[in-house]
C-alpha cells in the first residue's frame, strides 16, 4: 500500500515540529555565526599598467644607414606577454617571498621544503591578467593587471607594487644586458675596422711613395694638355707643307724641314701614349692604369672611414639606451590597501550552512514521521524494519 503525501500533510507534520524546527534553526544558526568567523579574510590589492607602443625609425641612423630600425641596436621587443611570463617567473616570486618574509607568515618554517611551499602558495594568492582588444584570432594586449590578496590589506598592496617595481626593473635589466652585448659586438667591430683603415691607409701611402703619383687627375690632365699641344703644332706643320706643296717641290728642302718637324711631333705623342716621355713622370696608359688602382685603394680608405663613422653613431646610441633607467610601460594603477574584504562573505557562510542544514532536518522530520505513520498500518513494512535492524544491530 502507497502512502500519498499532499503538501497539506507536509504542513501539518511541520506544524507538530515547529518547536523542535524552531530550536534546530537557531542552534544551527549560532553554530554558522561562530565559523564564519573562523575563517580568514582576505583583501585584494591591484596594479595595471599599459605597454608602451611600439614605434620604429625613431633611430639616430636613419639619415645615415638608410632603413635601419631599432633592431639594430639590440632593442629586446618585449611583448605584454613577456611581461607577464616575468611576472610568474620563480625568481620573481622568490624574491617576493624574502622580502615580505612569506615563509613565516604562512607558518611553514619548519617545513623540510617550505621554499617550494611558500612557491605555490603565492601563486594561489595572485592573478595575472592580459586585458586584450576585441575581435578574431590573436589580438594585442591593451593592459596588464596585477592581483594580489592577502589577509594583510597593507600587505596585499605592497606586495602587489613591489612585483611591478620588480618588473621595472628586471625589463630594464634585460634591455640593458641585451645593449651590453651589442656594445662588445660593436666594439669589437670598430677596433677591427680601424685595424683595417690603418693597413689601407698604408698600402695607399705606399703606393704613392713607390709610383710618385699624388693626384692622378691633374697628372693625366697635363698628358693629355701635351698631346692636344703637339696635336695642334703636327696640324699647322700639315696645312703648312700643302700650302707650300701648291708652288713648291714636294723634295724641296724647306718642305721635307717641315715633314721632318710633323714626324717629331708624331714620334712625341706615341711616345707619351706608350712609354715615358722626356721630362715626363708616366705615359698616358699607365697613368690610366695607375689612376684606377689609385680610385680603388683610396676608395676602401673612405668606405672603411665611413663603415667606422656609424659604428661610431651606433656605439653612441647604443650607450644612451644601455644607460635609461625606466621601463617600457605606462602606469594606470598602483595598489593601495582594500578597504573591503572580498572573502569570504560572513552573511554568506550562515546563509549556506543554516540553508543545508534546515533542508536537510525537514526531510528527515517528514521522512520520520511517513515512515511511522507506514509501520502502523503495515505489518509487512514492520517485518521489513525488523530484519532490517537485526541485519545491521543484531537485534530486533
Amino acid at each position: 500500500m502507497k502512502t500519498e503525501l499532499s503538501l497539506l500533510d507536509i504542513l501539518i507534520i511541520l506544524g507538530r515540529k515547529k518547536v523542535s524546527l524552531l530550536l534546530h534553526f537557531l542552534c544551527i544558526s549560532l553554530i554558522a555565526i561562530g565559523i564564519s568567523f573562523l575563517f580568514t579574510e582576505w583583501y585584494k590589492s591591484e596594479v595595471t599598467f599599459v605597454p608602451r607602443s611600439r614605434r620604429s625609425g625613431n633611430n639616430l641612423m636613419m639619415g645615415l644607414a638608410g632603413n635601419v630600425g631599432g633592431e639594430i641596436l639590440g632593442d629586446i621587443p618585449l611583448r605584454p606577454r613577456h611581461y607577464s611570463e616575468i611576472l610568474r617567473s620563480r625568481e620573481l616570486r622568490e624574491t617576493v617571498i624574502q622580502e615580505f618574509n612569506l615563509i613565516e607568515v604562512y607558518e611553514i618554517s619548519e617545513r623540510p621544503n617550505s621554499l617550494d611551499l611558500a612557491l605555490e602558495r603565492l601563486a594561489s594568492h595572485v592573478e595575472i591578467h592580459e586585458i586584450e582588444e576585441g575581435g578574431l584570432g590573436v589580438t594585442d594586449v591593451l593592459a596588464v593587471k596585477i592581483v594580489v590578496e592577502d589577509q594583510d590589506p597593507h600587505r596585499a598592496a605592497d606586495m602587489a607594487n613591489f612585483m611591478y617595481q620588480q618588473l621595472q626593473k628586471r625589463v630594464v635589466s634585460f634591455i640593458g644586458e641585451d645593449h651590453e652585448a651589442v656594445l662588445s659586438y660593436l666594439r669589437r667591430e670598430l677596433a677591427r675596422k680601424e685595424s683595417d683603415l690603418t693597413a689601407y691607409r698604408q698600402k695607399l701611402k705606399e703606393f704613392q711613395q713607390e709610383h710618385k703619383v699624388y693626384q692622378i687627375s691633374s697628372q693625366i690632365e697635363a698628358l693629355i694638355s701635351e698631346i692636344s699641344a703637339y696635336q695642334a703644332k703636327a696640324g699647322g706643320l700639315e696645312v703648312e707643307i700643302r700650302a707650300r706643296s701648291r708652288n713648291q717641290n714636294p723634295s724641296h728642302p724647306s718642305i721635307q724641314q717641315l715633314r721632318h718637324k710633323r714626324t717629331e711631333y708624331l714620334r712625341r705623342i706615341e711616345r707619351i701614349q706608350d712609354e715615358k716621355a722626356d721630362g715626363f713622370g708616366w705615359p698616358l696608359q699607365e697613368s690610366i692604369q695607375l689612376t684606377h688602382t689609385l680610385i680603388d685603394l683610396s676608395r676602401e680608405v673612405e668606405t672603411t672611414e665611413k663603415i667606422i663613422g656609424l659604428i661610431k653613431e651606433q656605439i653612441l646610441q647604443a650607450e644612451l639606451r644601455k644607460s635609461r633607467d625606466f621601463a617600457d610601460f605606462f602606469t594606470v594603477d598602483r595598489a593601495r590597501p582594500a578597504q573591503w574584504k572580498h572573502r569570504p562573505s560572513k552573511a554568506l557562510i550562515v546563509i549556506v550552512l543554516t540553508f543545508v542544514y534546515m533542508s536537510v532536518t525537514v526531510l528527515l522530520t517528514v521522512g520520520r514521521a511517513v515512515t511511522r505513520e507506514q509501520m502502523s498500518k503495515d505489518a509487512v513494512f514492520q517485518q521489513k524494519v525488523r530484519d532490517c535492524k537485526k541485519a545491521f544491530f543484531g537485534k530486533e
